[in-house]
Order: C-alpha cells, then structure tokens, then sequence
C-alpha cells in the first residue's frame, strides 16, 4: 500500500505531538505482543487506524460492552443473523476441541461467540487493522472469555500469519471486503491452513445484490449525479457495481459469487436471511434489490 503525504494537512504542535506519541503508546501496549509482530498492513488505509463508531469502541467498561451489543443485536441482525449461521456448521461430524479461524473479526465479537461453542476449544480472531484489533481482548473478557480461548493474530486475506492448522474457517461480513484479485489467495490460504482433507468454510453476514440493484445505480447516475460529481464516482458506465476504493466493499451477484466459490474448488449451500441485515432499508427496497445470506462451503472432492 502506498501512502501519499499531503503538504496542506494542518501540522501539530509540540505539545500536541507529545499527547499523540503517548496515546499511540498506550495503544500499543494494550494487546500483548503487538508491538513485536510486524503490522500487516495490506488492507485499506481507512482500516489501519480508524476512528471506531462508539458502539464498537469496547474497552473494559460495562457500558461500552452494552452499546455493541445493543447496536449488533437490536439495531442491526448482525447478531442473530450470525448465530443463525453457526448453527449450519456441521459441528456433529466436525468433532470436539476444536481450533476455528475467524478471517477478518473485526472487533471479536465474532470471535467471542465462535469461542462459547461447547466443541470449541480455541479461536484464532485474524485481524489487521489496530483499531479494531486492540478491542477484541476487552471483548473477550466481557464475554468470559481469556486470550488462550480467544487469541488475536496480526493476519490478513494474503497471509493468515496462523501458529498451527485449523478444524474450520469463518468470514463473518469480511468476504465482500476481499478483491478479485486477492480471492485465489483467501482460498489457497484456506486449504493450506486445513489440518482436515475435507475443509469446510462457514461465509456469515454477506449479501448479494440483484438487477433492480444495478438499475436503481444506473437510475442515480443519470438522474441525479451532475457532470461534476459523476467525475467523483468509483463507478459509472460499464461498471455499475465496482468496489468502493474507500473500503474495497463490493456489491457482487450471485453468479460472481458462485463463480468464486467454484473456481477456487468448494461447494457452496446458501442460506437466505428474510430481512435487512443492517435494517436500514425498507421490507420493498430489500426484497427487490438485496439478498443476505450465509454460506456453507466445502472442497470438492479431487
């Protein structure tokens, strides 16, 4: 990743440089061992450190552990939709004590639910961006939870960074964060990190979009962007649905989805969740124009 210094950005004092350094400081001791791994830093800039929203923004505060799990649970269905999902993994065949590698956990939370499965004995929570990574101990903790049932791990889509092999893999809402290019990647990493032939993929939170989607941009683009603010889209003509450069979000269709899955050799179950994951749109909007979703995946057979 390339990082251009802007000569126009306001410079700081001397005394205000002293406070950043000391927060910074604080920062880094916060999770141990952080500041003796290298940061993978191959995720958009906007996630290396990032402002967190308040309701992701756990620390060892009762009350910050309660704004995200009102904000996961009753604000959005990123919570149920979740556990929802967990329920299709095949844990019966899977067996006991089990290692899972949750790729892109955010703030943990994920991690932590993972962790409170009765077969699980051990989570890897793979996260590279700081902001977030620094939360998943406090998460944890709230959760009852302790760094040998939870451990953060400074990985990324490229380099799982993994101490041993894995029982299971889980994206929870990180898959349409992941580019094209980087997708053969993900999946190499997937099976090479498998301690079992059979490997098994569990894609959470995700969503397809359909063709009313694309129209509804196409629609916006013509109608109401102007010749200059069309000049500031990532998107137009011919590429109605590219990723946003901002957070590398993307908004496939099923068929690309399908085309993922396939050609990097696994079989993919969906699961269609009846409403809006994020509930910020109308029942009509969602049902003409989104579709969430979880996936089951499993390697073919060679």
């Amino acid at each position: 990743m390339r990082y251009i210094c802007d000569p126009t950005y306001p410079r700081l004092s001397e005394s205000n440089f002293v406070k950043v350094m000391q927060q910074l400081t604080e920062l880094e001791n916060d999770i141990v061992g952080m500041d003796k791994e290298p940061f993978i830093s191959d995720v958009p800039e906007r996630f290396a450190e990032e402002e967190l929203a308040s309701h992701w923004a756990v620390d060892g505060n009762v009350e910050s552990f309660n704004r995200l799990i009102n904000y996961i649970e009753v604000k959005t269905n990123f919570k149920p939709y979740f556990e929802s999902a967990l329920t299709h993994i095949p844990w019966d065949s899977l067996g006991e004590d089990l290692v899972i590698a949750d790729i892109g956990s955010g703030v943990g939370w994920t991690s932590a639910l993972i962790s409170r499965m009765p077969q699980v004995r051990k989570v890897y929570s793979i996260e590279p961006g700081r902001a977030r990574a620094r939360r998943i101990q406090y998460i944890a903790k709230h959760f009852g939870l302790n760094n040998r049932q939870v451990e953060w791990i400074n990985g990324s889509f490229e380099n799982f960074n993994l101490p041993e092999k894995v029982d299971y893999v889980i994206l929870c809402a990180s898959f349409h964060h992941c580019v094209d290019t980087l997708q053969k990647s993900l999946f190499e990493n997937i099976v090479s990190n498998s301690r079992r032939s059979k490997v098994g993929v569990l894609v959470a939170n995700e969503h397809y979009v359909t063709t009313v989607w694309t129209l509804n941009r196409m629609k916006s683009y013509y109608l109401k962007e102007n010749a200059a603010s069309r000049k500031q889209l990532c998107w137009g003509p011919g590429q109605w649905r590219e990723p946003s450069p901002r957070d590398n979000e993307h908004h496939r269709i099923k068929r690309e989805c399908d085309r993922i899955f396939e050609g990097n050799g696994f079989n993919a179950t969906y699961y269609i969740h009846p409403g809006d994951l994020c509930k910020n749109k109308s029942p009509l909007k969602t049902r003409l124009m989104w579709r969430y979703y979880h996936a089951v995946l499993e390697r073919k057979e060679i």
